[in-house]
């Protein structure tokens, strides 16, 4: 869970709500952010989004904080 308290991943960041949204993983390569009816809303790829699946590289904004989201690790 992201946001501001209480959370897995904090975003210190004053528009960023206390639990503002989830990544939820399904089966080994489904991704999927869910806004926890959070105030400003949650960012993917600069579209606001209630529920939607995160692919490689995608930009998630939480607030005012841009984060790219890698879905895969890089080969050794």
């Amino acid at each position: 869970m992201l946001g501001r308290r209480s959370v897995d991943l904090v975003v210190k960041d004053s528009e960023a709500s206390r639990r503002h949204a989830v990544l939820e993983v399904f089966g080994v390569n489904e991704v999927f952010v869910r806004d926890l009816d959070s105030t400003n809303g949650t960012m993917l790829n600069g579209r606001r989004v209630t529920t939607a699946r995160v692919r490689d590289f995608d930009q998630l904004q939480i607030g005012s904080k841009l984060f790219i989201l890698r879905l895969s690790r890089p080969a050794a």
